[in-house]
């Protein structure tokens, strides 16, 4: 899915945004927040939940793959993901 805003770019911004809008919830929570905010396009809230359904962990904490809240296993996933851009690999 391609959107005004690349991959590696939206990634970022969730990531760089993650710890001030995660609230006790999830990464697409936050995505919610960025599009409420205007920070992101439907479509680019749309290719962000794509990703996370698509490249997150198994989920281990009923509906999130990580401890709900804990932002640092989030950015630590998000800085992977980040890697494999920079290595050439297409999300």
């Amino acid at each position: 899915m391609r959107t005004d805003k690349a991959d590696k770019e939206l990634l970022t911004l969730l990531r760089d945004r993650a710890e001030a809008l995660i609230d006790g919830a999830g990464l697409c929570h936050v995505t919610q927040k960025l599009s409420a905010a205007n920070e992101i396009s439907y479509s680019e809230l749309l290719c962000l939940k794509t990703i996370i359904c698509h490249h997150a962990p198994p989920r281990r904490y009923s509906t999130h793959s990580w401890p709900p809240g804990e932002v640092q296993p989030r950015i630590d996933w998000l800085n992977s993901l980040l890697q494999r851009i920079e290595g050439g690999e297409q999300l």
